[in-house]
């Protein structure tokens, strides 16, 4: 319902307020990167027995402080990880 919801809600927003646009990839190779990742994300998920998302889901339901210091921690390294090495890619926006 989580997932539902973010998407219309995110979907209905971007339309009210005229800012839904619709991108594709420019070409293959792009398409293709975006796949290898997605497919390594998919893989570290099995290997490491979850993922970050499914834990803040099931740990922050019952409260646990784990949970939101994985959540926090995980989001923090991510952050740092994607300004050290992605310097080429800029981060798009709804114009």
């Amino acid at each position: 319902m989580a997932f539902l919801g973010v998407g219309t809600g995110s979907v209905l927003i971007s339309i009210l307020s005229k800012r839904f646009k619709i991108v594709r990839f420019d070409s293959i190779s792009e398409a293709l990167g975006y796949a290898v990742g997605g497919v390594m994300v998919g893989i570290g998920g099995i290997l490491g027995m979850g993922c970050t998302l499914g834990q803040g889901i099931a740990g922050t339901s019952t409260l646990s402080l784990g949970s939101f210091l994985d959540i926090f921690v995980c989001v923090y390294i991510g952050i740092r990880m994607q300004n050290k090495f992605m310097h080429d890619h800029a981060v798009p926006r709804a114009e």
